[in-house]
């Protein structure tokens, strides 16, 4: 009878410890793994004609001309 009740105990407590671990590592964010690019004026993607603002995250919908330098 104890063993029966040290093996459901320790059942429980292994069950515990992985629904824990899959909590903690499903909820920690993950780091970039490359570098990030500044935010900056930047040859347009869709003019080449163009500038367009990329705010360090996404491009923006501020353009100008570019230079003829």
């Amino acid at each position: 009878m104890l063993v029966v009740l040290v093996a459901l105990v320790a059942s429980v407590v292994v069950v515990v410890l992985l629904v824990r671990s899959r909590g903690q590592s499903q909820s920690q964010p993950t780091p970039a793994t490359y570098p990030a690019t500044p935010p900056g004026w930047y040859p347009a993607p869709d003019d080449p004609r163009l500038l367009r603002w990329f705010d360090g995250r996404q491009w923006t919908e501020h353009t100008q001309p570019r230079s003829q330098g």
